[in-house]
């Protein structure tokens, strides 16, 4: 039986802000660290969200879960957005089972967690706490395991004639310049290096598609004020290629605890011969090895992208996870099941269609 002391709560969109504090104090004692589910990051989404919530849980005065979500007609989910690639929460490692089930046991719909890792005690806490789970989904995409030395890591994983190439491609683009590596510190321009990077993504084939941060309002504020947020805490960090005083690559990155997630990363395509793109992860790479302390990281790519699956020879399982309390009867839970399975099938058969008509590859 769950203690009487949880409190559970919805808060709509900006007055999420008002859960910052208690919201940052749970992500230090949190079960798991979760770059994507960071305070620093949603507020600011749940701002300029019409439909998200910020759902939370607490107990005895502290917040014992925290997570954004987008209420549904049949389900609810973690919210769908091109500046989240993970829909793990924050739950406190005390009690996080009776947490999670302080979340789930008032449901009366399943609730559907999106890019879950399945190597984490997460998963394990929410099967415990569920009375109904189904797994919808199940993939893997590239990260990086630190361990030992950035020169050992990279002899390791590319053969000499790999290396040989790569230090060939820097060489070739120095060529056109002067090019130097900036990374962001505390007395960094942080604008920019936000500038760089959004200006880089819209003039690439994100621009082209219309599908670039400066082509949505509403998710350029929201990134915006996501950076200044997560520099000011700490959990920012960003590079930039630099050719002869322009950006020609850029990436940044979220940092909490012992693991850090790639967020986005834009390269100027007239300099693709060069793979900048490539350059600035392996740029990224040492720094995670000369920082310490770091013990993984997630590249947020999409499963079998060609650029950095190359790059990182690690994987990372995830999964979406269909959950639900007590209230909701097996037979309405199936059903949605059901319904997200077939969902989830048209969706492929779209995409391959998409691709094959259109002759793009799936980057």
């Amino acid at each position: 039986m769950l203690a009487k002391s949880f409190k559970v709560t919805t808060v709509q969109g900006r007055g999420a802000e008002k859960q910052t504090v208690a919201w940052r104090e749970l992500s230090a004692r949190a079960l798991v660290p979760s770059g994507y589910g960071a305070p620093e990051l949603l507020i600011p989404i749940l701002a300029q969200s019409d439909a998200g919530v910020l759902e939370a849980v607490e107990q005895g005065g502290q917040l014992a879960l925290a997570l954004a979500a987008q209420p549904g007609r049949l389900y609810d989910q973690t919210p769908s957005s091109p500046l989240i690639a993970s829909g793990l929460p924050h739950v406190a490692a005390e009690g996080a089972v009776e947490a999670l089930q302080a979340f789930l046991n008032p449901r009366t719909k399943p609730f559907l967690f999106k890019s879950v890792p399945t190597q984490e005690s997460f998963p394990v806490a929410l099967e415990i706490a569920a009375t109904r789970k189904f797994v919808l989904q199940t993939w893997a995409r590239a990260g990086l395991v630190l361990s030992g030395t950035y020169e050992t890591w990279l002899a390791e994983n590319f053969d000499h004639k790999r290396r040989k190439e790569l230090k060939r491609q820097r060489a070739r683009l120095s060529e056109q310049g002067e090019l130097q590596l900036e990374t962001l510190n505390q007395n960094s321009n942080l604008n920019g290096f936000v500038e760089d990077l959004l200006a880089l993504e819209a003039a690439g084939w994100k621009g082209e598609r219309g599908t670039a941060l400066k082509n949505d309002v509403s998710s350029l504020a929201a990134f915006r004020k996501a950076m200044e947020n997560l520099h000011a805490a700490g959990k920012l960090r960003f590079w930039r290629l630099v050719l002869n005083g322009q950006a020609v690559a850029a990436l940044f990155a979220i940092v909490e605890g012992n693991e850090a997630w790639l967020g986005k990363i834009a390269y100027d395509e007239g300099f693709a011969k060069f793979s900048p793109g490539t350059l600035i992860i392996l740029d990224a790479t040492e720094s995670f090895f000369a920082e310490g302390g770091i013990a993984r990281v997630d590249s947020s790519a999409i499963p079998g992208h060609p650029m950095i699956e190359r790059i990182w020879r690690d994987r990372i399982g995830f999964q979406d996870v269909l959950v639900a309390g007590p209230d909701v009867s097996a037979l309405g839970f199936q059903l949605v099941a059901w319904g997200l399975l077939a969902k989830l099938e048209l969706r492929a058969l779209a995409k391959s269609a998409f691709y094959f008509v259109s002759n793009r590859k799936r980057s």
